[in-house]
């Protein structure tokens, strides 16, 4: 029985894993919609994302929702923050918004559907 894991820890880890990526995305939805609202409404939406369950009370179960609605923050940081000018700079947030992507398809598979949407989240000359 000594190579029996230790589950309790195995929870209270991806616990703390779960309670960090949620903190991490209200943070990413409060910058993000920063850059796109005024303030007052940019602050409300930070605040209805910190009441959301998925984030605070669902810490507790190992699910996926808290990791992949990070994930879906980032993608819409990385949108929000955009100003590509230099030509040899696009292909890194290219590079960037497809691995983000493709890591939120290992949550759910739907999100390999916004592929063909990268073409427009970066603008041409």
């Amino acid at each position: 029985m000594s190579a029996w894991p230790d589950h309790a820890l195995i929870v209270r880890e991806v616990q703390w894993v779960n309670i960090i990526a949620g903190t991490a995305t209200i943070l990413l939805i409060g910058v993000a919609a920063a850059m796109a609202l005024p303030a007052w409404a940019a602050l409300s939406v930070a605040f209805l994302t910190a009441i959301s369950p998925h984030l605070v009370s669902l810490t507790v179960y190992l699910l996926t929702e808290t990791p992949g609605a990070f994930f879906v923050a980032l993608l819409l940081a990385l949108c929000a923050f955009q100003p590509v000018d230099s030509a040899e700079r696009r292909p890194y947030l290219m590079v960037t918004l497809g691995l983000v992507i493709g890591v939120l398809a290992l949550f759910r598979p739907i999100f390999a559907a916004f592929v063909p949407f990268l073409a427009l989240a970066v603008t041409g000359d």
